[in-house]
């Protein structure tokens, strides 16, 4: 029951901006999700219809005492909120090799700036750049993408590549381009391979499936807080912590 939460309601009920649900369509998409009723009654403590109601309805009026509220209330109906926020938005620049190469140099940039020594690799074998302080040197792998209209960014990185570095100084970069006050604009997310274990062990990673899948990255802006959270369906955490952080 505690995964009925608002933010659950804007990823999944509310993914299209545009949907409009009542009340009780919210309650059936969660009675029909949980299964309730399919299942026989045993246990202890079996969830119930009425149980998700009264669930749903703590979360609204939650969320409609806030004082930046995800949803709004329009003729017996859900939206979702409209962004006041001015968060990020698509940059109409589309994904290319002259993207990538971009957030590999605006990577190198900030490094610098921040004290480190950076090198461009020639040949693509996983790491893109490699950089030194205090004689420490680290690998890193770049991933550039755009944020899309809901405020997501979408990366991958190839699982047999990350389980090639496990145990070494590797540090993936993620570069999201988006517009900001009508500006071009750049926000960095920093993980370390512990990092990454520790979202595949909370599920806001997928686990792949074989050797030649991918590690798909989810990262969702909110405009409201300013948080960034990693996520995978109803699973999600705050990466705030990594956003704009040139730490190695």
């Amino acid at each position: 029951m505690e995964d009925i939460t608002v933010q659950d309601m804007v990823d999944r009920v509310f993914a299209n901006t545009k949907a409009s649900k009542t009340r009780k369509e919210l309650v059936d998409f969660y009675v029909q999700e949980m299964g309730v009723g399919l299942f026989g009654t045993d246990g202890e403590n079996p969830v119930t219809a009425e149980a998700v109601g009264k669930r749903v309805d703590f979360v609204l009026a939650e969320d409609r005492k806030s004082a930046t509220p995800y949803l709004k209330y329009d003729k017996r109906a859900y939206k979702r909120a409209r962004n006041k926020g001015g968060g990020p938005l698509p940059t109409g620049i589309p994904d290319s090799n002259y993207t990538g190469k971009g957030g590999e140099c605006l990577v190198m940039g900030e490094l610098l700036f921040n004290g480190y020594n950076v090198n461009n690799m020639m040949v693509d074998e996983g790491i893109d750049i490699v950089a030194s302080k205090g004689n420490v040197f680290y690998y890193i792998q770049v991933k550039t993408k755009n944020v899309t209209e809901a405020n997501k960014f979408y990366f991958q990185v190839k699982w047999e590549r990350y389980n090639n570095f496990i145990g070494t100084q590797m540090r993936y970069i993620l570069v999201a381009r988006c517009l900001i006050g009508g500006q071009q604009r750049t926000v960095f997310f920093m993980f370390t391979n512990n990092d990454i274990n520790r979202l595949l062990f909370d599920h806001c990673i997928p686990q792949p499936q074989n050797k030649q899948s991918c590690l798909s990255i989810k990262i969702v802006y909110d405009n409201r807080t300013g948080k960034a959270y990693m996520y995978d369906g109803r699973f999600r955490t705050d990466v705030s912590f990594n956003m704009n952080n040139f730490n190695l």
